[in-house]
């Protein structure tokens, strides 16, 4: 009021002053009525003159409770009216709002007939239209942050009360936007928990997976402060969301919304006052039509039915609520009667301790009669009966339980209703006992249907029902053993088990492994303590398996599911090995090569595979195709080679042989060749071993040193290929040495005289390398022979023989001593069958020796011997000076410088050591008179060496030595006869080396033993390398039948040994003969004089079996 009047007013009368008096009185009787005159202004939408107002009296009465009430009620309304939240989340409007509420101590009366004000209240007022502003979440974020400290759990419900009136139209979208604003928001102080729940319940509405969400792993861990009663009612709706797929409807949600919130696993969280909420939004939803319908899945879904379900979720969270109980049954009752509905109230998820006592005959009186009138659909009424049955029930309604429950089993079996029976029968076993030729049939039935769709707990928990609950005379095991063999034909695993091929087989364990279906995972499970059951339903689908690779196939695909406790993994190697192999040696179809390349293949992935009969059979279905042999060979792995090496040596040796020489390896070649002795693979090695022939042919002869070379201790060198000759080794060459003549005088005791014509012969076998020609001859084995440790002494000491074409054509060989010294030797002839005569005539041209008086005139330079042999042999003359047991007969002329007549003789020929024996008489060239002699002469193709004995010197014997030279024109007629000879020669050779050996006869024998030949000790009457691995089965349940012309093969191949051995085969396993027995057929073939060695079997160790039988010596 302005200063001058107030002046005034003190110069007023009296009277005026008494007046004035009386309208303050009244003015202060008045006070309230302004306050609800205020409140009026407010509630009637001019909210901004009484803020106006209520400035001005909080300026006069800033304490007045009333005043500061009304001015927070009018800020509320101004700033939602002006939207003044755009402003931030602290508005100057709502900021006084704390400073106001410090002067509301407690509820005000605005008028005696009205409720009194609180500030809950108005602030409870507020929340509504704030949270229904558009401007979300700025709204209702400023409210809470203007709101007092003490209030803010209040107003919280305004901040999540946003997003859950858009999902009560079905704005899903907007919800999740809110509740992301609001979780993101910054400048208001919200609780981390508020935030927290915010993120998840967006996540859940985007439908994001939550498991590892760190939001809900913080809410976890997180008790304070409590949820808003909204967030909690969000809950419903964002699992709803979340869980809604093609195959998941929201109904579905609904029937399991107890354990999508346990799953979420926030028991702080979701107290009894948040899941009270939650109930509660169930029901406010069933009561709001807009809201009900989103949780249909179409709009023709019956609107009362999802109403009743919300219900009945509801009571799911919390039964103990006898209003709704009394709502939803009559509604439950009218709607079953007109409509005959499937819905069905889980009762085995009602919480039953939350009933208390006085509540529990209130909720039977109200469920009871329900059930009688809905006792023409059991499986609605039944779920509300068993559930009656576990509250606490007096006397009179237990009987009318008793009845009901009578009732309902007998319908409920009659209509055929498995799960109302089945609960019934759970609730009231007695019951379904007097009633089991109903109830058996139908829980039989569903004990089927779920076995056939993978529900086994319930059909175990319906058999253990049955069995231990009801004590029916029911076994479970045979219905999963029957539903087992209804689904394998159902699903045709037979046919799929077909193998006319082994392609399967080819493939990895993971790749062929058949898929038996989660039922045969039930049965593994359910006979873990049986598992011969196992073991019996898999034998009998291998058994059923058709097809050329049928079992061996179905033992591979289906043994990983063997227990091991009854078929190990070894024993399964080793009868799907004799399978496999029975199954290969049946297939007719497979060429030679086939057969071999399939083996070989599988043989990698299956190491029980027996590859012996295998191989045994793919080289007869070859037969006599060098060809098919070569390819099978040439396509062979290491380990098929060791096979065939064992089966069929002489095979493998030809092949090696073959390879060697497209590899111009001839001397390997050759030591392959060298062994074969059997017809068929000696005809298939026939045109190399011409080769070979024709090369020891060319190496073949007597050879004498060229042009004399009389200072070599060896006069002559014959070689004899062994190969040339039955029965030797094509690798081997008998080279005799003959020593020269004349070289040293030697005593001879028998005869007490010395010998200066001495010569010794030295035979001795060398190897002779194709790929060098050369013979090489080995001091250390010389030794060890007899006049081994003479040689050196006797021949020179010798290392190399090689052998080379002379420039005209005639075979040279060049021998080397210990020095490196090379002599050269020419072939003189061919066929060392033949003597190397010395028919010709001689000049004797040169003394060796100072001859003695007896001897000077025995032979004097230029005499001229003429010799000439007889065509056989005899035994040597009487007195003969020779140990040899034949001689060739000899007889000649000497033409004696001292004698005008030729002086005729006779004597003998040694072809052993080429010396020629004579006597005869000559003349003294003192007297004239006639002297005995006797001469032994050495030839060599034209060099001769001569020692002279006079018999009157007993003593010394061919101690006076000359040499001479054949004479041109003897020398070229005796060299034309050895190539007639040596031609001659070469041509019988050839024809003796290509005659076939005979065949080796090898004793055959049986023996029994459960995995392999390892048994066999080394007197066995065979020999040979066994094929047979330690590990591996020896073949398969029966020797195959042979092909029309594999049995034609037979006689050609070499005798063969079979093996039988009895093993503990299943009855699965039995071939379509029914024999259990499986064979082997291992080809045996000793080689005589073979290097001593062994072979190695397929598992690398050396195994070798002596021959001890006669027909093998």
């Amino acid at each position: 009021m302005p200063r001058a009047p107030i002046r005034r007013l003190f110069a007023y009368t009296p009277a005026l002053w008494a007046t004035l008096a009386v309208a303050t009185l009244l003015s202060g009787c008045l006070f309230d009525s302004a306050a609800y005159r205020i409140n009026k202004q407010i509630d009637s939408g001019e909210a901004v003159k009484a803020l106006t107002k209520l400035d001005e009296k909080l300026t006069d009465t800033p304490d007045d409770p009333a005043f500061n009430l009304l001015a927070i009620k009018a800020r509320l309304k101004v700033c939602l009216e002006r939207a003044c939240f755009s402003e931030g989340p602290m508005p100057q409007l709502l900021q006084p709002l704390p400073r106001l509420a410090n002067h509301v101590t407690g509820p005000v009366t605005l008028k005696d007939e009205l409720p009194p004000l609180t500030l809950q209240s108005v602030l409870q007022d507020a929340i509504k239209p704030y949270a229904a502003h558009s401007s979300q979440p700025a709204a209702v974020i400023a409210l809470y942050a203007n709101t007092p400290k003490t209030l803010q759990p209040q107003s919280a419900e305004a901040l999540f009360q946003p997003a859950l009136n858009r999902l009560h139209h079905g704005q899903t979208k907007e919800a999740a936007t809110v509740l992301a604003a609001l979780a993101g928001h910054k400048q208001a102080e919200i609780p981390a928990t508020y935030t927290y729940m915010a993120t998840l319940l967006g996540a859940l509405l985007n439908h994001e997976d939550v498991t590892t969400n760190p939001s809900l792993i913080a809410l976890r861990t997180s008790s304070q402060p409590r949820l808003p009663d909204s967030a909690a009612a969000i809950l419903p709706w964002a699992l709803m969301v979340k869980n809604t797929t093609d195959k998941n409807t929201p109904l579905d949600t609904l029937d399991n919304l107890r354990a999508h919130l346990n799953a979420l696993n926030m028991p702080a969280m979701l107290d009894a006052r948040a899941m009270t909420a939650i109930t509660q939004e169930l029901i406010t939803t069933s009561r709001l039509p807009d809201a009900a319908r989103q949780w249909q899945k179409t709009d023709k879904d019956d609107p009362k039915l999802v109403q009743l379900l919300l219900q009945q979720a509801a009571l799911e969270l919390n039964p103990n609520q006898p209003d709704l109980w009394a709502s939803y049954l009559p509604t439950l009752v009218s709607h079953t009667l007109l409509t005959s509905p499937s819905i069905q109230a889980h009762a085995a998820d009602f919480d039953v301790t939350a009933i208390t006592s006085a509540t529990a005959p209130k909720l039977a009186n109200l469920i009871m009669p329900a059930v009688r009138k809905l006792s023409g659909y059991p499986v609605i009424a039944a779920p509300l009966l068993t559930f009656t049955g576990k509250l606490q029930l007096t006397n009179q309604q237990q009987v009318e339980y008793q009845k009901l429950s009578q009732e309902l089993i007998l319908k409920a079996s009659a209509m055929g209703d498995v799960s109302t029976t089945l609960l019934l029968a759970q609730a009231l076993p007695d019951a379904a006992q007097n009633n089991r030729h109903s109830v058996v049939p139908l829980l039989v039935g569903y004990i089927r249907q779920n076995l056939r769709e993978g529900n086994f707990t319930a059909a175990t928990n319906t058999a253990n029902l049955l069995t231990q609950t009801l004590r029916m005379d029911v076994e479970f095991d045979p219905l999963i053993l029957e539903e087992f063999n209804e689904e394998v034909t159902r699903r045709k695993i037979i046919d799929d088990l077909h193998a006319p091929t082994p392609e399967m087989l080819l493939k990895t364990p993971d790749e062929a492994k058949i898929d038996l279906g989660p039922l045969f995972a039930f049965m593994e499970e359910h006979f873990a303590n049986q598992p011969k059951v196992i073991s019996s339903q898999l034998t009998t689908l291998i058994a059923k398996a058709q097809g050329t690779y049928g079992q061996p196939s179905a033992m591979y695909r289906l043994g990983s599911y063997f227990p091991a406790s009854t078929v190990s993994a070894e024993q399964q190697v080793q009868w799907l090995g004799a399978a496999l192999e029975q199954a290969l040696l049946n297939d007719k179809d497979l060429t030679a090569t086939q057969l071999a390349e399939t083996a070989t293949r599988l043989a990698e992935l299956h190491p029980g595979l027996n590859l012996a009969p295998i191989m045994e059979t793919a080289l007869k279905r070859a037969g006599g195709q060098l060809e098919d042999q070569r390819t099978l060979w040439q396509n062979a792995t290491p380990r098929v080679r060791e096979v065939l090496r064992a089966i069929r040596p002489e095979f493998t040796q030809l092949m090696t042989g073959i390879d060697a020489m497209a590899e111009s390896r001839f001397n390997t070649a050759a030591l392959a060749f060298a062994t074969i002795t059997q017809p068929t693979w000696r005809e298939e090695a026939k045109p190399f071993l011409e080769q070979f022939h024709q090369r020891l042919i060319d190496i073949s002869g007597i050879y004498i040193p060229l042009s004399g070379a009389a200072d070599t201790k060896t006069a002559a060198i014959i070689l004899e290929p062994q190969g040339l000759s039955q029965g030797g080794k094509l690798t081997l060459v008998s080279a005799t040495f003959i020593s020269r003549a004349g070289q040293t005088a030697e005593p001879e005791p028998e005869t007490m005289r010395t010998n200066g014509m001495a010569v010794h012969r030295f035979t001795a076998p060398l190897p002779y390398n194709f790929d060098t020609t050369t013979l090489t001859l080995d001091p250390n084995i010389l030794a060890r022979t007899e006049q081994g440790g003479t040689f050196a002494a006797t021949y020179g000491n010798l290392r190399s023989l090689k052998m080379q074409d002379g420039t005209s054509g005639t075979p040279l060989l060049t021998v080397t001593d210990a020095r490196g010294t090379q002599t050269m030797y020419l072939r003189a002839l061919l066929d060392t069958t033949s003597p190397l005569r010395p028919d010709g005539t001689y000049l004797i041209q040169t003394n060796l020796s100072q001859p003695n008086a007896p001897t000077a005139y025995i032979l004097p330079k230029g005499s001229l011997i003429t010799l000439t042999s007889k065509p056989n042999t005899s035994v040597p003359p009487a007195g003969a000076d020779t140990k040899a047991a034949s001689v060739y007969p000899l007889e000649g002329s000497l033409r004696h410088p001292a004698s005008v007549q030729e002086i005729q003789f006779t004597g003998y020929f040694d072809p052993a050591l080429l010396l020629s024996t004579f006597t005869f008489s000559y003349p003294l060239p003192s007297s004239g008179q006639p002297a005995a002699a006797t001469v032994r002469c050495q030839t060599l193709a034209g060099p001769i060496t001569c020692g002279m004995h006079n018999q009157n010197s007993a003593r010394q014997a061919y101690v006076t030595h000359v040499t001479g030279m054949q004479t041109r024109e003897s020398m070229a007629a005796a060299a034309a006869l050895r190539d007639i000879a040596n031609t001659e020669g070469a041509d019988r050779l050839m024809t003796e080396a290509a005659k076939m050996p005979e065949p080796v006869t090898v004793t055959t024998i049986s023996v029994t033993t459960p995995v392999s030949l390892s048994t066999l000790t080394s007197d066995t009457a065979v020999s040979g390398t066994l094929p047979v691995s330690a590990t591996a089965p020896v073949s398969s349940t029966q020797a195959p039948t042979l092909l029309d012309d594999e049995e034609d093969l037979d006689e050609a191949m070499p005798v063969s040994r079979t093996v039988s051995v009895a093993t503990d085969v299943p009855a699965a396993f039995i071939n379509n003969s029914g024999s259990k027995t499986t064979s082997a057929t291992t080809q045996i073939n000793p080689q005589e004089d073979a290097e001593p060695g062994a072979f190695i079997d397929l598992t690398g160790r050396s195994k070798t079996v002596s021959a001890t039988s006669p027909t093998a010596q």
